[in-house]
């Protein structure tokens, strides 16, 4: 399945504690069952990043991304260091 053909919508006032804007928003990405194949996915997709956003685990573009961080979405980039997992949380004030 292609990033791009999938699109969820997630309320944000499932995600945020004050209100950031329009009530929902929608992500384009693939939704994997755990951080560990969110991040295997990428070796085989167009997908730049892992990230887990309202509990769900999804990879996604660098581009899609970079305009959830700009909309104030709080998410977490998701990695494997070297054999150990790692989350870099952002908008996570």
């Amino acid at each position: 399945m292609n990033a791009h053909d999938t699109t969820y919508t997630i309320e944000i006032s499932e995600l945020c504690d004050e209100p950031l804007g329009p009530p929902d928003i929608t992500i384009r990405g693939t939704r994997h069952a755990s951080a560990h194949a969110a991040i295997a996915h990428l070796s085989v997709s167009g997908d730049d990043r892992a990230i887990n956003v309202g509990g769900m685990y999804l990879s996604v573009t660098q581009a899609e991304a970079e305009r959830l961080e700009a909309a104030g979405i709080p998410f977490a980039y998701m990695f494997d260091y070297d054999g150990r997992f790692m989350t870099v949380p952002v908008n996570d004030d």
